[in-house]
């Protein structure tokens, strides 16, 4: 009885379209009315009921059986092809896949949203006190189910054991039971894999080596946020640290914890700060210094500013990542890059010169041929110490804003 049953299925999924339905119950009452009343109900019966006999002799009679089974039969065979039709027709999600192919690993499109996403700018913790990895916990969930509604589209190499298959486009079922490792990008582990979400008894938990995404895909599912434009080595603070304001919806302890994290980043614009005028110093001074102490002892003390810039530096850059969740602290500092990178582009090139030629140039001579360079040092220390005074307002702003709704709260509370 299978082929039955196969063969049932299928007409109900033709007759599943509401026109199809329609029809057919038009034609069974209408075919019945016309086809069995007056065709089939015997003569001597009917003439026992005069006047229903009159009625069905004046209002029936219009086609007979036969034409009634073709007019069935053409109601199928329209009802088939439009079946045809739908099964045959490529869907948006498959016209979307078939024009995409990997070119991006899973793990760095991850980071990529969480660091820079229009996604990342508008999330905002649901709880007071959220785990640190709170954004990349719901990023993580979010990925997968598009991947379950066959809205984003993962290639992978199977693991065979002792080796893998060809990559390939993982099918949407197979994200019930598998999940992709959104682990930390590591040398030893440059491949991002799939695992069972539950663990096998024996063999491998890998389920897919390589995974990777479609660029141009998740791109449009996860837009970047707009980028600006990178200055020229001779920018001057165009675009000033704007101070933030707190949102509506955040609670007491949240403005707590991002004026904590505005505390957090004052300081190591401070030593930067301080760097800047110390290299100020040197930069004026660069042809007294070559002259009289000679370019190795420049060199030393463009060394020294170099150092204590990267520990500020990178002091800044830890506190940004522990407070990462609050972006509103977050992003006055984060054109920090518009005036660091020119910095260290301008510097390392005046370090260059001065490393590959300080013996075979007098200090005169030495201190005429940098002096194109040193124009341009001198212009993006400059810009560079600009940002940090801006960028101390806008903190300073910033956290008198946030305190000052705290004490608010406190009034009406």
């Amino acid at each position: 009885m299978r082929w039955l049953n196969e063969r049932i299925a299928v007409i109900a999924k033709i007759a599943e379209r509401r026109w199809v339905r329609i029809a057919l119950g038009l034609w069974a009452v209408i075919a019945f009315y016309d086809a069995a009343l007056s065709q089939f109900m015997p003569e001597s019966v009917a003439k026992k009921f005069p006047k229903m006999y009159e009625l069905i002799a004046v209002t029936s009679g219009w086609l007979p059986y036969w034409g009634w089974a073709l007019l069935l039969a053409g109601i199928f065979v329209a009802a088939s092809i439009e079946f045809a039709l739908r099964r045959t027709r490529p869907s948006a999600t498959t016209t979307l896949k078939s024009s995409s192919e990997p070119n991006i690993d899973a793990r760095i499109a991850f980071f990529d949203i969480l660091k820079n996403s229009q996604w990342q700018a508008e999330q905002t913790p649901n709880v007071e006190h959220p785990r640190s990895d709170w954004m990349a916990v719901h990023l993580d969930r979010e990925v997968h189910n598009l991947l379950r509604q066959s809205k984003l589209a993962a290639w992978g190499e199977a693991n065979l054991s002792r080796s893998t298959g060809p990559e390939r486009e993982i099918r949407p079922e197979e994200w019930d039971d598998i999940e992709i490792v959104f682990d930390e990008i590591k040398p030893q582990f440059p491949r991002t894999v799939a695992q069972y979400r539950v663990t096998k008894s024996h063999g491998s938990n890998i389920a897919y080596f390589g995974v990777r995404f479609c660029k141009e895909q998740i791109n449009s599912r996860f837009p970047a946020q707009p980028s600006q434009e990178k200055p020229p080595s001779s920018y001057r603070g165009r675009d000033k640290p704007v101070a933030v304001s707190p949102r509506p919806q955040y609670s007491r302890a949240q403005i707590n914890k991002i004026v904590e994290a505005i505390d957090a980043f004052y300081p190591p614009i401070v030593e930067i700060e301080r760097a800047l005028i110390f290299g100020k110093g040197i930069a004026g001074s660069l042809e007294g210094i070559i002259r009289h102490d000679g370019a190795a002892v420049f060199l030393n003390r463009m060394d020294e500013l170099r150092l204590t810039l990267n520990a500020a530096s990178d002091s800044l850059d830890r506190a940004v990542e522990s407070y990462g969740l609050y972006t509103e602290a977050c992003r006055i500092v984060s054109d920090k890059g518009l005036h660091q990178d020119p910095f260290f582009a301008s510097y390392n090139s005046l370090a260059g010169i001065l490393r590959e030629i300080p013996d075979r140039l007098s200090a005169a001579a030495l201190v005429n041929y940098v002096e194109a360079k040193k124009a341009t040092f001198v212009s993006t220390v400059a810009d560079y110490h600009g940002w940090t005074e801006k960028t101390k307002k806008a903190l300073t702003d910033s956290r008198e804003r946030f305190l000052g709704l705290q004490s608010t709260d406190d009034k009406l509370g």
